[in-house]
C-alpha cells in the first residue's frame, strides 16, 4: 500500500512539472494587475463586488484578480500555485474552466 501511494506521488510529481510554467504565467498575471492596481491608486478596486447594484455584479468574473494588498496577494499565490498544479495534472481544460 506505502509502495502504491509512493508509486501515485511520483507519477503526479513527474506530471504536474510540465505544468509548472504556465502556472507560473497566471500567477505573473495576477501580481501585475495587484500591481497596477495598485499604481493607479487601487482605482481598479470600483470593478470589485458591490452588493446591492446592478453595476456590481461585473465584479462577479472580476473579483478574483482583486486584493486588499501585495500579503493578500502572496498568501493567496502560494495555495493557488499548488493547487493550481494538482487541477491542471488532473485536467488542464478543468483548471481554466474553474479559474
Amino acid at each position: 500500500m506505502l509502495a502504491e501511494l509512493s508509486t501515485e506521488i511520483s507519477d503526479f510529481l513527474e506530471t504536474s512539472k510540465q505544468y509548472i510554467p504556465q502556472m507560473l504565467i497566471v500567477l505573473a498575471g495576477l501580481w501585475v494587475f495587484n500591481y497596477a492596481n495598485w499604481l493607479t491608486g487601487s482605482k481598479l478596486n470600483k470593478f470589485g463586488i458591490r452588493p446591492r447594484r446592478l453595476k456590481g455584479l461585473i465584479g462577479i468574473p472580476l473579483a478574483p484578480f482583486l486584493h486588499g494588498n501585495f500579503n493578500h496577494l502572496l498568501f493567496n499565490s502560494m495555495p493557488f500555485f499548488f493547487l493550481g498544479l494538482f487541477i491542471m495534472s488532473l485536467n488542464l481544460q478543468l483548471f481554466y474552466f474553474s479559474t
